[in-house]
């Protein structure tokens, strides 16, 4: 009888390890791809155009200006319209890139929003935003993702070498609902666009934030970004 337990919690453990490996390759996987995409938009807003694609992947316009909008007082920013293409749904991958250029970085303890899309006043805070913060001379992104049932929460990610007057990109992904990631793209004059991963979060179920609200980039609630908005890719 022992032998035989031994045996099915082999085989339990065993079965453990695979479905955890299958997870890392997955999780892997979506990396890779979503950092090549980075490098994609990386290099195109460094020479100067700006390419867009359809859902199945066919170009739609090589030759889109870039709209850069400058923000020097509060009442300053850029507002989409809502619409079911700005919030994750499920069976579809999700990718939210924006392009910032700060005049100044955050002070010590002080968050700066980059963008949201929530619903502040709902008793389940439905929505996603990022912000950036700084402790200890360290500039660090927080998003906070959440849907209607309240599943969700806060997430850090690594420290992001960000320097006023510099352009710097910040890549949000959802792959299958539950690998959360955020990747960062710095234009370092002289250098060729390098992509890096913030980190990730494996979800313990499917979250998908569904907020009504527009989705605002820069700080509309509070004032506090100053610089320049460049091209924003969902």
């Amino acid at each position: 009888m022992m032998e035989a337990a031994e045996k099915v919690y082999e085989a339990k453990a065993l079965l453990r390890r695979r479905r955890a490996m299958s997870e890392s390759g997955t999780f892997r996987s979506a990396v890779i791809k979503i950092a090549l995409l980075c490098l994609l938009l990386g290099i195109s807003f460094a020479s100067g155009f700006w390419v867009a694609h359809s859902s199945d992947g066919s170009v739609v316009d090589k030759t889109l200006s870039l709209s850069i909008l400058s923000v020097d007082r509060a009442d300053r920013y850029l507002r989409i319209s809502s619409a079911p293409e700005l919030s994750p749904q499920e069976g579809r991958d999700f990718l939210l890139s924006a392009w910032f250029k700060l005049k100044r970085l955050p002070e010590e303890g002080e968050e700066m929003m980059l963008f949201s899309k929530q619903d502040p006043f709902l008793r389940s805070q439905r929505g996603y935003y990022l912000y950036i913060s700084r402790e200890s001379g360290r500039v660090r992104p927080t998003l906070y993702w959440r849907n209607s049932q309240s599943s969700g929460g806060t997430y850090q990610f690594a420290d992001i070498p960000v320097e006023p007057g510099c352009w710097f990109m910040l890549a949000l992904s959802l792959s299958e609902g539950k690998y959360l990631g955020l990747h960062f793209v710095a234009l370092v004059p002289g250098q060729k666009p390098r992509v890096e991963l913030l980190g990730g979060y494996t979800l313990s179920t499917p979250v998908y934030p569904d907020s009504s609200s527009d989705l605002l980039i820069g700080s509309a609630q509070n004032g506090r970004f100053r610089g320049q908005i460049g091209p924003v890719n969902i």
